[in-house]
C-alpha cells in the first residue's frame, strides 16, 4: 500500500480536497490538517512523506505561503515547525481578510488581489515579500513555499517596461480570444520579474533536484535553498504554469509565446506596445542562471 496520499478531486474554492489512502476515502481540509498529513519535524530533519532533510541547530525556516489557501496552509505550518521556524510571511486574497494573531508576532500578512485579479496591493505586496526574502536570505536560512492556486494574481511584479495595466490589457484580450489557463500564465511569466522561476533570483541557489510524487500535489525542492509544496489547480498539473511557476526554473519561452499568439489568432498591434517589444525579447542568461 502506498504511503502517500493521492488526491482525487480538487474543490474549486480550495477549502478541502478528496483524498485516499490505501482504499479509504475521506475530507480534509487543505489547511492544518493537510500540512499535518504532509509534513513534521524531527530534532534533525525536516520530513515531507517519505522525503528527509536534514537540519542543524543553526537551521532558520522561512515559510513563505501565497494563494487561496496561505493562510490555512501557514496555520499548519506554524505549528508543526517550531523551534526551527523564524519567520511567516503570507500573501492571502483581499476577500479573506483576518486576524492572524495565534501565528505570533513573527508572521507578516499581505491582502490583495481583489476579485482574483492583479491590483496595486498585490504589487506592493509582491515587493514587501521580495525585500523580506533578500534580508532573511543565508547559508542557514530554509524557505519554505507553500503555493495554492490564485498565487499568479498575488504575487505581481510587471516587468519595469511593462506596466500592471499594459498586463492586464495582454490578459484580458488573450481570454477575449479563448486563451487556456497553460497559455496565460506562459506569457504572464515573460511579461514578469517573479514568474517562471524568477523569484528564486532572490535567494542564493545550489543545486536542482524535483521530486514527483503519484498525486497531483507535487514538491519541488532545492538543496540548502528552498522547499516548494504545491497544490495544482490545472489540468495537467505541470508545476511550471501553476500560479504561474514562480519557483520553478524554466528556460526562455519567447518561441512558445509566439505560436501561443498566432494560435489565438492574435495580431501584434492588438498587444500594447511595451509588451510587444517584450514578448519578442530573449532573455539573456535566464537558462544558465536557473538551471
Amino acid at each position: 500500500m502506498s504511503p502517500f496520499l493521492c488526491v482525487s478531486q480538487f474543490r474549486t474554492q480550495f477549502s478541502s480536497i478528496s483524498v485516499e489512502r490505501g482504499c479509504k476515502k475521506r475530507e480534509l481540509s487543505i489547511g492544518r490538517t493537510f500540512l499535518f498529513q504532509a509534513i513534521s519535524l524531527t530534532p534533525t530533519s525536516l520530513k515531507i512523506w517519505n522525503q528527509e532533510y536534514p537540519l542543524s541547530n543553526s537551521t532558520k525556516i522561512i515559510v513563505i505561503s501565497y494563494g487561496k489557501a496561505s493562510i490555512q496552509m501557514a496555520t499548519g505550518a506554524h505549528d508543526i515547525l517550531n523551534p526551527h521556524l523564524q519567520k511567516t510571511l503570507i500573501l492571502a486574497p483581499e476577500q479573506q481578510k483576518t486576524s492572524v494573531g495565534e501565528l505570533g508576532n513573527t508572521t507578516k500578512i499581505w491582502f490583495g488581489a481583489k476579485n482574483n485579479l492583479p491590483d496595486e496591493n498585490s504589487v506592493q505586496a509582491t515587493r514587501n515579500l521580495i525585500q523580506e526574502i533578500r534580508e532573511s536570505d543565508s547559508e542557514s536560512t530554509l524557505f519554505l513555499f507553500l503555493i495554492s492556486g490564485g498565487g499568479s494574481a498575488l504575487l505581481t511584479a510587471p516587468r519595469d517596461t511593462v506596466s500592471l495595466e499594459e498586463k492586464l490589457k495582454t490578459i484580458k484580450i488573450m481570454q477575449a480570444h479563448g486563451a487556456t489557463i497553460q497559455e496565460l500564465n506562459t506569457v504572464r511569466q515573460k511579461l514578469s520579474e517573479v514568474k517562471g522561476g524568477k523569484l528564486l533570483r532572490n535567494i542564493k541557489v545550489s543545486s536542482v533536484e524535483r521530486i514527483y510524487f503519484p498525486m497531483k500535489i507535487q514538491i519541488y525542492f532545492q538543496k540548502g535553498s528552498s522547499i516548494s509544496l504545491i497544490i495544482s489547480d490545472i489540468i495537467g498539473n505541470n508545476i511550471d504554469l501553476i500560479a504561474s511557476g514562480a519557483t520553478v526554473p524554466q528556460k526562455d519561452n519567447s518561441a512558445t509565446i509566439s505560436e501561443i499568439l498566432k494560435d489565438l489568432k492574435i495580431q501584434e498591434n492588438d498587444l500594447p506596445e511595451s509588451v510587444q517589444k517584450l514578448l519578442k525579447e530573449k532573455e539573456e542568461g535566464r537558462e544558465s542562471a536557473l538551471y
